[in-house]
């Protein structure tokens, strides 16, 4: 009888919860929250919650370490 493989269980982004990120316009640390269902890399435009600038955010899913990764910049 063969042996079935066990397959490596890594974090799905659904199980994350957010991602943090330096507003380019007032310097504050934010949170963001990646849609799960949107993939693995993103890149939308959200308000920062501070000083309600836009900001156009990357956010990409880092698999072996199970977080979101985020990065902003300045929406022109």
């Amino acid at each position: 009888m063969k042996k079935k493989k066990r397959r490596r269980e890594t974090a799905h982004p659904s199980s994350a919860s957010g991602a943090s990120y330096v507003c380019p316009w007032c310097l504050d640390s934010t949170e963001t929250y990646p849609d799960p269902g949107a993939g693995e890399h993103q890149t939308y435009v959200e308000d920062c919650s501070v000083c309600c600038h836009p900001n156009v955010l990357d956010a990409t899913w880092n698999a072996s370490a199970g977080e979101w990764a985020a990065a902003a910049q300045r929406e022109s």
